[in-house]
């Protein structure tokens, strides 16, 4: 839904770069920066499937899931989008 809604703000041609959790379901720590952190995730077949199912109009340029070597290793899924034009799926298809 929130991925439907950030595509009806992009222009066409307009960028969308975000960080999702690679873990599926709910998450809490406790000391995050001095602060308690929640969040919730799908998980990264979940999240490209959240991508192909409400991202309909953006065309994925990056999909990327990074390890970053802290203790605890930290994972997480980086998609890079952008807005399609009203006319980029019908030169594919006539390029197909």
């Amino acid at each position: 839904m929130m991925i439907r809604q950030i595509r009806g703000w992009l222009r066409e041609g307009g960028w969308l770069l975000c960080n999702l959790t690679t873990n599926e379901g709910d998450q809490m720590m406790e000391d995050w920066m001095g602060a308690r952190m929640f969040w919730s995730g799908l998980g990264v077949n979940g999240n490209r499937d959240m991508l192909k199912r409400d991202g309909e109009g953006l065309r994925v340029v990056e999909d990327e899931v990074v390890v970053e070597k802290v203790q605890p290793e930290e994972k997480f899924h980086w998609v890079l989008a952008v807005k399609k034009d009203g006319g980029e799926d019908d030169q594919r298809a006539k390029a197909d």
